[in-house]
């Protein structure tokens, strides 16, 4: 992550400023932490513009052909579903916060 230490070490930095969690209180299995990788890094090239956007399949396909990871459909299918579980949950927050939500674009 840019400006040292990981996602995690940031999010804890932030937790002790600001005294509100940032890390939610779950864990990953151990067989599925390669997918949860695979999201975060996959997360960070969702098309930006105008509103939060899905990541394209295409964005998923040129990632497989650059990292050419071992990945099946249902492990595809999972990311996907991971992603709008993770719009649908920016919308929440969004509404919690009194701001207008805005339009998911889709893939």
């Amino acid at each position: 992550m840019d400006g040292g230490g990981t996602k995690r070490e940031h999010l804890e930095r932030i937790e002790k400023q600001t005294g509100k969690q940032q890390i939610p209180d779950f864990e990953v299995p151990i067989e599925g932490e390669h997918i949860w990788d695979w999201f975060w890094e996959l997360s960070g090239r969702r098309p930006q513009g105008f509103g939060n956007s899905l990541i394209p399949y295409s964005e998923i396909k040129s990632w497989v052909e650059v990292r050419k990871p071992l990945i099946y459909d249902w492990e595809i299918e999972i990311l996907t579903k991971m992603d709008m579980a993770f719009l649908a949950g920016l919308q929440e927050v969004k509404k919690e916060k009194g701001q207008k939500p805005s339009k998911t674009r889709s893939r």
